[in-house]
């Protein structure tokens, strides 16, 4: 059944260079089982140019075969979806399929777990699993760990995770982005993965998927948010000058709001996301939500952030899979936490004060930027803030399948993207 499901949505389809990946890795596996040997598959690519499409197709095909298959990922929006949309998908086929709705779950908790479960199961025993797809896998963390609520850390292995996820499987699939880790800590780099293949002479091979499926399929959109968050030196306007994406900046948050509400009327899937520069409060009660994401630069309009539904809650029920699919959470505005990962039809992003362009180079304000856990974590590591944020608004201007629309707090930020859009040239430094 769970092949079924993964099968039967149309937007997790192979498209050509996927099923080159695709092919390669299933190879690797069928080796595996066959001689026992052990490979690491490095799969590197932008935003939108799906590896979770093919990680996903992977699960399928393993469950297909009946390997014994899992699919890890660092981010709990992510995992919940999926659990949410295999669970909503049978529950609609066995109810075409039978006349009633099926009451027996899905095995997803067996599928879909954590990089931490991974590597907790391969400091026990080698080669458990054939294969690992290690999607989201530059949200690694560098040992496994436990993390109490006042940001005491204690580390439960001496071993690297990434050594611990290889070792518990035939074939581990690394599924990444070298500039979408967002939080301090999160170590997933392609240069960890060939450190940690060498180290354990474990066979690597690396693939790379180019083709772009969101943001129109334009990879010249996708290389101009590269140039102007600083991760390539130069980018053209050629998305621009073809239409191929749409790139707004709105100086009325009301009238963005206005404008994604139509598309909305229209049909299309909307969000509104922002960088995380206000507090996240507790419901005041069953739908009623505190506004949080407010300022006077943004007139009469306001907005709550996801709700809160609790950590035991189950799949289609937890705010991440209700927020990515029910329509009506469009009045709710999502972080990077909720939408790393996703995609919609047009996302209106709201650029905080915490990254802000200064003459020539990106800034980060930490004081503006309200998440606590963010914070601690940068101060305990004491990597740069600048790093980590640039990646966060790279993730939230890339969200968007066909338009985008940004509302800057910060005048000379505002003025500096307006610059790049008008130029020949997008110019960026880091």
């Amino acid at each position: 059944m769970v092949v079924q499901t993964i099968h039967g949505e149309f937007e997790w389809r192979l498209l050509d260079v996927q099923r080159q990946a695709y092919l390669r890795i299933v190879t690797a596996v069928e080796e595996g089982r066959a001689n026992g040997t052990r490979t690491v598959v490095l799969v590197k690519g932008g935003p939108g140019t799906g590896k979770s499409v093919l990680a996903l197709q992977l699960l399928a095909h393993g469950a297909s075969k009946h390997w014994r298959v899992v699919h890890a990922t660092g981010s709990q929006a992510f995992q919940t979806n999926l659990q949410g949309k295999t669970l909503a998908f049978s529950a609609d086929l066995h109810k075409r399929l039978q006349g009633v709705r099926f009451k027996k779950e899905l095995p997803v908790d067996q599928l879909f777990c954590t990089f931490s479960d991974v590597a907790k199961a391969g400091s026990r025993e080698a080669d458990v699993l054939d294969l690992v797809v290690a999607d989201e896998a530059h949200r690694l963390w560098d040992f496994r760990r436990l993390k109490y609520p006042n940001g005491k850390i204690r580390h439960l292995s001496e071993t690297p995770m990434i050594e611990e996820v290889i070792r518990a499987s035939r074939v581990t699939a690394f599924f990444l982005d070298d500039n979408q880790a967002v939080r301090a800590g999160e170590i997933g780099h392609s240069l960890v993965v060939r450190d940690a293949a060498k180290r354990l002479g474990v066979r690597l091979v690396e693939l790379e998927l180019d083709l772009q499926f969101r943001c129109g399929g334009s990879e010249s959109y996708v290389r101009w948010v590269d140039a102007l968050m600083g991760f390539r030196p130069h980018a053209d306007l050629a998305w621009k000058d073809s239409g191929a994406y749409s790139l707004g900046v709105e100086q009325d948050m009301a009238r963005m709001d206005q404008r994604l509400r139509a598309r909305r009327n229209q049909g299309y899937r909307c969000r509104l996301v922002a960088g995380y520069c206000w507090p996240w409060s507790e419901p005041l009660g069953p739908d009623r939500l505190v506004h949080d994401v407010k300022d006077e630069r943004f007139g009469r309009w306001s907005a709550p952030w996801i709700e809160k539904t609790g950590q035991g809650r189950k799949p289609l029920e937890n705010q991440y899979y209700r927020w990515a699919n029910e329509d009506r959470y469009y009045e709710q505005v999502g972080s990077i936490y909720s939408v790393q990962g996703f995609e919609f039809d047009y996302v209106g992003v709201v650029w905080g004060e915490d990254l802000v362009w200064r003459t020539d180079r990106w800034v980060a304000n930490v004081t503006k930027n309200k998440d606590r856990t963010f914070k601690r974590d940068l101060r305990q590591s004491g990597e740069d803030p600048v790093t980590k944020l640039r990646n966060i608004y790279r993730v939230l201007l890339t969200r968007g399948m066909r338009g985008t629309q940004v509302f800057f707090l910060d005048a000379e930020t505002r003025a500096h993207v307006e610059a790049l859009l008008k130029s020949q040239r997008a110019m960026s430094v880091a």
